[in-house]
């Protein structure tokens, strides 16, 4: 009988291998806050962003207490959420 199922589960673990990811992956993971409608400019530094990310994977933003750090960080994830498949806000408080 336990042959049976495990010949069973294998068939299915193959199947589903053979078939194009987009079948049954699941929806893209974002939690992020709510858009700023009232961001504007700061070109420069979403570029900057972009090409870091792209050169490190990683980085950080630093800077004094309500400059538009959280804002900046916002504002890159919502043009660019469509490159990533999880995208996770975490508030430090």
């Amino acid at each position: 009988m336990k042959n049976k199922y495990y010949s069973i589960a294998i068939l299915f673990y193959l199947i589903t291998l053979s078939l194009p990811a987009r079948l049954y992956a699941f929806d893209a993971i974002k939690n992020m806050p709510s858009r700023n409608t009232y961001f504007t400019g700061r070109v420069l530094y979403l570029d900057k962003m972009k090409a870091k990310l792209l050169q490190h994977r990683v980085i950080y933003i630093n800077g004094y207490g309500g400059v538009g750090k959280s804002q900046l960080a916002k504002e890159y994830s919502y043009i660019n959420k469509q490159k990533y498949d999880l995208i996770w806000w975490f508030d430090s408080n």
